[in-house]
């Protein structure tokens, strides 16, 4: 899971430790063949008209199963972030610092074929 500096990851539990990977490796994207439905929320825009070029491009990445890595968060390779650098939403806050957090909350899936 890469460099742990604090050694938060090195005193951590097994079974919290596999959650803390679970969860990255979830995020990952694995490349095969999606359906990709644009809502007319979406479609129906002056937004979506002045980019749809660039909308149909990622679609067809998303339908012909390309490796979509690149239009990730340039941070996933961020797998754990240390307690100390945490940054809690304030939500949380009433709840106590939590001992580190992952860098990313899951994204949604998109529809199988």
């Amino acid at each position: 899971m890469g460099q742990d500096d604090s050694g938060e990851l090195d005193a951590m539990p097994l079974n919290e430790l596999l959650i803390y990977y679970l969860n990255w490796a979830g995020r990952l994207v694995d490349r095969r063949p999606r359906r990709a439905h644009l809502s007319p929320a979406l479609t129906d825009g002056p937004e979506y008209r002045a980019q749809r070029n660039l909308v149909d491009a990622i679609v067809v990445e998303i339908e012909t199963g390309e490796d979509l890595t690149p239009r990730l968060s340039k941070r996933i390779e961020q797998r754990y972030i240390p307690s100390a650098k945490a940054v809690q939403p304030q939500s949380a806050a009433r709840f106590g610092p939590a001992p580190g957090r992952l860098a990313h909350p899951p994204s949604p899936h998109l529809g199988e074929p």
